[in-house]
C-alpha cells in the first residue's frame, strides 16, 4: 500500500522525501493495534508480578539472615559478658 501511494503522491506532483514521508506514515504496518497493546500491558504486568514476587523472596531470606545475625550476636555478646 505505501508503495503505491508512493508512487500516486509522486504522480501528482509531490517531492520524492515529501511522498516517501507521507507513504511512512500512512502505512498501518507502523502502528501498533488495540491486540499489541493489550499484548504488551499483559506482559508488563506479568513481568511486574515476577519481580514483586521475586523481591519478596529476597526481603524474606534477609529478613531471616539478619534474624540469625542478631541471635548469633546475642550469643556472643552473653558468652562475653558471662566470663
Amino acid at each position: 500500500m505505501s508503495e503505491a501511494l508512493f508512487d500516486n503522491l509522486k504522480k501528482v506532483g509531490v517531492d520524492e522525501a515529501t511522498a516517501y514521508e507521507v507513504s511512512n506514515a500512512m502505512n498501518p504496518e507502523r502502528y501498533a493495534t488495540r491486540q499489541d497493546l493489550v499484548e504488551a500491558m499483559a506482559a508488563m504486568r506479568e513481568s511486574a508480578a515476577f519481580h514483586r514476587e521475586e523481591s519478596q523472596k529476597n526481603i524474606a531470606a534477609h529478613r531471616e539472615q539478619t534474624q540469625k545475625n542478631i541471635a548469633a550476636h546475642r550469643e556472643e555478646t552473653q558468652k562475653t559478658v558471662s566470663a
